[in-house]
């Protein structure tokens, strides 16, 4: 008979400080990653393993958005009387290049979608294509300017933590 898997738990001060040193780079691989943890080559990948199984860690591309670009957030309420496969629209927003990130919620919305366009014009486009399928039942977007990016998110608990500060890696 197998065990239950043992309940995933959120990061310690000590592993929050280790992901810090992480953050704002590209993810070193093998033995370089061992050496900027201080681990061996079989702890490193665990440590990855526990922080992608927690999410706090992701293997993404790194992008900075253009200046001038547009982001948008939109809360979409379905008329599911007229949506037809749940699937099929969630199966859109995946496909659609400009979805940064699509989430299903409980709530006044059905869903909330982060877009960036490169400029308003487009975004506006975009809007009124998306507003024209039948399944939106109501459509709600906010023009967004980014004022700050959080590449650094472990250090930034870390700090906000009683006695908290991190002095590490070599861009703290």
């Amino acid at each position: 008979m197998r065990r239950a898997p043992a309940p995933i738990s959120a990061p310690s001060a000590e592993e929050l400080r280790l992901l810090s040193r992480l953050e704002g780079r590209p993810l070193p691989r093998g033995e370089a990653l061992a050496a900027l943890l201080g681990f061996d080559a079989a702890a490193a990948r665990r440590f990855v393993t526990r922080f992608r199984a927690l999410g706090v860690l992701r293997l993404t591309a790194v992008l900075q958005a253009p200046s001038g670009s547009c982001d948008c957030v939109t809360d979409l309420r379905i008329d599911w009387s007229r949506a037809g496969d749940p699937a099929a629209l969630e199966q859109r927003m995946r496909l659609d290049p400009a979805i940064l990130v699509a989430d299903r919620m409980l709530g006044s919305s059905d869903y909330r979608l982060f877009s960036r366009h490169c400029d308003y014009r487009a975004a506006n486009d975009w809007i009124r294509r998306f507003a024209a399928d039948p399944a939106i039942g109501q459509m709600t977007t906010r023009f967004c300017t980014g004022l700050q990016g959080r590449p650094r998110h472990a250090a930034a608990r870390l700090a906000n933590r009683p006695g908290g500060s991190v002095r590490e890696g070599p861009e703290s």
